[in-house]
C-alpha cells in the first residue's frame, strides 16, 4: 500500500473533476472565481491523489485567501507535506491546527503516520489509538488502514495488534488477509502463519501465493515432501511464478533427484537462455548424474559467457577427470586458481589430482609454493596440514606446523585437532623405531605444550 493519507478516503469523483475544470479553467484565463471550502477541499485532494503536489499547494494557497481560517484546509497542507516525505513540515503544521483539530480522527490518523516517520513510535500509537476512540462507524475503516500503514513502513510487531483486531471483524478480507501472511512471516511465527495459510486455502484453494508462502513454511520446518506438493500446486494454479520453478528445481536438486531437477532448470532456461545459474545447475545436475560429457558441455557454455569463473573451471575439471582428459582438467585447474588465488580448494583439488597421477613431489611443491607467496597464511596451511595428514606425507607435517605456529592467536584452537588425527593416522609408526618420526611427534608436542591448549 503506498504511504498517501488519503488512499483510503476516496474524493475522486465526475463532480470533482468538473470543479477541477473549473479550477483550471480560472487559472489559465487569471481571473479570480469564489469556490466554497469543500470545493476547495475536493479540488485539492484531487491533486493530492495523483501526486500533484506542487498544484494542490497552489490550490491550497489560493483556498487559504479565500478561507484562511480553514483547519480542514491547513490539515490537507499537512497531507501534502506529508505526501512530499517533508515529515517535519507536515509535523509543524499539525501542531498549529492541533487546538482545532485534535477530535478529527482523520487529524490523528495523519499525526500517527507523521510519527512513524519521525521515528516515535511511542507517540504515533498514542495518535492512532486516539483515531480509533473518536471514530464511530467508520473505525474498523481507520484500523485497517493503520494496520496496512504499519506493515508497509515494516513497523510489523506494532501492526498485529490492529491486523488482529480488524481480523476478528472482517475475518479474511483480502488486502488484511495479506498483510497479516506478511506480518506473521517477518516476525516468525510459523506456526501460526500455518495455520492462517490452511485456513484461508479453505476458503479459496486456488490462491497461489497462499500456496506458495505455504511451501516456504513447510521448507522453513524441513519439511521438503509438504513443501514441494506445496509449490507444484502453487504452479498448477500459476505457471508464470518462475520464483517458484526455482524453488521446485532445488528441491529436486537438493533430493538428488536429478531427472526432475533439470527437467525444471531446462523450463527455466528455455525463459531465460543465457542465465548462468540455471546453466551452472544444469551441468551440476548432470555431472552427478554420472553424465560427465553432458555436464562438459553446460560449464562451456557459461565459460562462453563468463571467461574468468574460476568455479566453472574447477567443475570442468572434475567432469574432464571422469572422461580421462587429464591434461585438459590440470589446465583448467590452473585457470581456476589464477582467476580465484585464495580459493585453496582449487589447490587441494590439483594436489589431488596430482597425488592420483603419481606425482606426490608436484603436489607437494604446489603447496610449498603457494604457502610462501602467501607468507604462510592460516587458513592455505590448514589446508596443507590436512592434505599432508590424508595422504600421509609425515615429514613434511612438522615443518608447516611450525611455519604456521608464528599466527598462534588464530591456529591455536585448529592445532589440537591435528595433533591428535596425525596421532591416530600414524600411530604404528610413532611406536616404532624410526627417530624421524620421534623427532616430529616431540616437535608437535613442544607446540602443543606451548600453546597451553586445555586436554581433552
Amino acid at each position: 500500500m503506498e504511504e498517501n493519507f488519503n488512499d483510503y478516503f476516496d474524493f475522486s469523483d465526475e463532480q470533482t473533476e468538473g470543479l477541477v475544470d473549473k479550477y483550471e479553467m480560472m487559472l489559465g484565463q487569471h481571473t479570480s472565481h469564489f469556490f466554497d471550502v469543500d470545493d476547495f477541499l475536493d479540488i485539492i485532494s484531487y491533486y493530492s491523489e495523483k501526486s500533484k503536489y506542487d498544484k494542490a499547494l497552489k490550490a491550497i494557497e489560493m483556498a487559504l485567501k479565500q478561507h484562511p481560517f480553514s483547519s480542514e484546509v491547513l490539515l490537507l497542507k499537512a497531507s501534502v507535506f506529508f505526501h512530499q516525505r517533508h515529515y517535519k513540515k507536515a509535523f509543524q503544521q499539525l501542531k498549529e491546527i492541533e487546538h482545532l483539530e485534535h477530535s478529527n480522527p482523520e487529524f490523528q490518523l495523519l499525526k500517527g503516520n507523521v510519527f512513524v516517520q519521525l521515528k516515535n513510535m511511542h507517540q504515533a500509537l498514542e495518535s492512532y489509538y486516539a483515531c480509533l476512540s473518536m471514530a464511530e462507524d467508520d473505525r474498523y475503516e481507520f484500523v485497517e488502514y493503520i494496520a496496512s500503514y504499519l506493515v508497509t513502513t515494516k513497523n510489523y510487531k506494532e501492526a498485529l495488534p490492529f491486523l488482529e483486531a480488524g481480523f476478528e471483524k472482517d475475518g479474511f478480507q483480502f488486502g488484511l488477509l495479506y498483510d497479516m501472511v506478511i506480518t506473521y512471516e517477518k516476525l516468525g511465527y510459523y506456526n501460526r502463519l500455518e495455520k492462517l495459510l490452511i485456513n484461508g486455502l479453505e476458503d479459496d484453494p486456488f490462491d497461489a501465493i497462499f500456496w506458495d508462502k505455504l511451501g516456504d513454511v513447510f521448507l522453513r520446518k524441513e519439511d521438503t515432501e509438504k513443501a514441494l506438493d506445496a509449490y507444484l500446486y502453487t504452479i498448477a494454479i500459476n505457471d508464470s511464478l518462475t520464483d517458484v520453478f526455482e524453488k521446485i528445481a532445488r528441491l529436486y536438486y537438493e533430493k538428488e533427484d536429478f531427472a526432475n531437477a533439470i527437467r525444471y532448470y531446462e523450463y527455466l532456461l528455455e525463459k531465460e537462455e543465457f542465465n548462468t545459474d540455471y546453466l551452472l545447475a544444469l551441468a551440476y545436475c548432470h555431472y552427478y548424474a554420472e553424465q560427465p560429457q553432458t555436464a562438459i558441455r553446460y560449464f562451456k557454455r557459461i565459460l562462453l559467457l563468463d571467461s574468468e569463473n574460476a568455479e566453472v573451471y574447477a567443475a570442468l575439471s572434475l567432469a574432464e577427470i571422469e572422461l580421462d582428459l587429464i591434461e585438459e582438467a590440470i589446465k583448467h585447474l590452473d585457470l581456476a586458481i589464477s582467476y580465484d588465488t585464495k580459493n585453496t580448494s582449487f589447490l587441494l583439488q590439483k594436489a589431488n589430482l596430482l597425488v592420483k597421477l603419481g606425482f606426490d613431489g608436484q603436489a607437494i611443491e604446489l603447496f610449498e609454493k603457494k604457502c610462501y607467496e602467501q607468507e604462510y597464511h592460516t587458513e592455505l596451511c590448514k589446508v596443507y596440514v590436512d592434505f599432508l595428514i590424508q595422504t600421509v606425507f609425515n615429514v613434511k607435517i612438522a615443518l608447516i606446523i611450525e611455519k604456521m605456529a608464528i599466527d598462534k592467536k588464530i591456529f591455536q584452537e585448529h592445532l589440537h585437532d591435528f595433533f591428535n588425527e596425525f596421532l591416530e593416522v600414524n600411530a604404528h609408526e610413532i611406536h616404532g623405531e624410526q627417530k624421524q618420526k620421534i623427532n616430529i611427534y616431540n616437535l608437535m608436542t613442544r607446540l602443543i605444550m606451548s600453546f597451553s591448549l586445555p586436554t581433552e
